[in-house]
């Protein structure tokens, strides 16, 4: 089934399906090619956390903080292959805009070495097959049975609530903060934030669409565009730690400084329109939607 609650069971019941799946997918994703396993298996990690999350407090700090530990640690695991191809691929969005990053129509000797990390990275963890098969089985043997022990405080919309208001408001802060101090981490506090919020509000799409629908597209771009920034944000640590005087480094360093200021705008612009609605309003509007969407299940269930 989709990354979405479901009118036919009740949300606890719809939030353990939906963890047990993205475990499952994560399982198998690991059992296929190595870079694309690995990256499809860490996406159902991300999704699982930011669940984690949303449900913090309903679960109480210690089963949260454990899960979020365990989830943590081995989407970190894996994540070393994966984080050197993003690199690559950042030169690569960056030369197709900037010209400047390639003579001739051959781009600048800063992309070869970059491409030499990632593969001396790679075989470095050769060992990576052994790993992801040995997570797979972890997953498939013990999760069940520690997501079957939930134990929830509430039922209804009052299982997400709190979790939804405290990342809503929480990434309305990332962006004013962002905003006034431009300090790299608080841009990835805040892309961490946008992305709960579109992962949650796509586990609540059905029950109001017309509402969601635009807001989630909106998370969908302002994440993608978060993204590209804190890939560069990365690209440019890298060029300062970068040993020896590699061809092309000052040039790729300028190009990637005026995309990241042109990206940051980008974001603040449409921030602005997904954060517009005050937190209060927010949670008072869903759980209007939510008492109607339930009602409509209770008729149909009934005929």
């Amino acid at each position: 089934m989709a990354f979405r609650l479901s009118n036919d069971e009740t949300v606890t019941d719809s939030i353990r399906r939906i963890v047990l799946e993205q475990v499952d997918k994560a399982a198998d994703s690991l059992g296929k090619e190595k870079q694309s396993g690995v990256h499809n298996a860490r996406k159902c990690f991300k999704r699982v956390r930011s669940i984690l999350r949303l449900l913090r407090t309903e679960l109480g700090n210690a089963v949260y903080k454990k899960e979020n530990k365990w989830f943590g640690h081995i989407s970190r695991q894996l994540s070393s292959v994966r984080d050197a191809q993003a690199m690559v691929e950042a030169f690569d969005r960056l030369s197709a805009t900037y010209p400047e990053l390639s003579v001739n129509k051959k781009q600048l000797p800063v992309r070869d070495w970059l491409v030499e990390r990632q593969q001396s990275i790679s075989d470095k963890h050769i060992n990576i097959n052994k790993l992801s098969q040995e997570i797979a089985k972890d997953l498939r043997k013990n999760i069940p049975k520690r997501v079957d022990k939930w134990k929830f405080k509430h039922s209804g919309f009052k299982v997400l609530a709190v979790g939804f208001d405290r990342n809503y408001r929480r990434g309305r802060q990332c962006m004013k903060k962002a905003s006034r101090n431009g300090i790299d981490e608080l841009f990835h506090d805040w892309r961490k934030r946008v992305k709960d919020l579109w992962y949650h509000c796509t586990l609540l799409r059905d029950m109001c669409p017309d509402f969601l629908d635009e807001r989630i597209a909106q998370l969908d771009e302002l994440s993608d565009i978060l993204g590209a920034e804190h890939d560069l944000q990365v690209l440019l640590q890298l060029m300062d730690q970068a040993a020896g005087d590699i061809e092309g480094i000052e040039v790729l360093r300028v190009c990637a400084l005026r995309e990241q200021q042109e990206l940051r705008q980008r974001g603040f612009d449409l921030g602005k329109l997904v954060y517009a609605e005050k937190p209060a309003a927010m949670i008072s509007e869903l759980s209007a939607y939510w008492k109607e969407w339930r009602q409509k299940g209770s008729l149909s269930k009934s005929k």
